[in-house]
């Protein structure tokens, strides 16, 4: 996203949700889930912003609800999030990472994570590994 007179680009997470079903639905959440085991469950908190739609929402068959995650603003939430990966295996946490939503009515649906996402969280946390080693 280009915003005139910035040098800075800001950066951000977008997820899309689609009413693939066939009735009205109410999208009521929106977060993350990660581990193998022990799942780890985190909802995403969405900023009242111009890009991104209310929630909750009600969506018509085929009407789609976006969200925009700012990955770049103080505090840090790629670095925040990180935090929340295994130390010892920051990679295989980061590889579990999924999104969820949901609705009033149905499951809660879950997809992976982009890998370029689970990219940026891995080195973050490797990063953050290093400065408490160093302290």
């Amino acid at each position: 996203m280009v915003t005139p007179g910035e040098e800075h680009t800001p950066e951000f997470v977008v997820i899309k949700a689609i009413n693939a079903g066939q009735q009205p639905i109410t999208l009521t959440h929106i977060g993350w889930r990660m581990g193998i085991f022990r799942k780890k469950l985190f909802v995403q908190i969405i900023g009242a912003d111009l890009l991104s739609s209310p929630l909750p929402v009600q969506l018509a068959p085929g009407q789609q609800a976006q969200y925009f995650v700012p990955l770049d603003q103080d505090p840090n939430w790629i670095e925040r999030f990180a935090k929340n990966l295994n130390s010892r295996f920051p990679a295989v946490s980061a590889a579990t990472l999924e999104v969820s939503a949901s609705a009033t009515i149905g499951p809660m649906i879950y997809r992976k994570a982009e890998r370029g996402l689970t990219t940026m969280l891995v080195e973050a946390r490797k990063k953050l590994s290093v400065k408490l080693s160093d302290a």
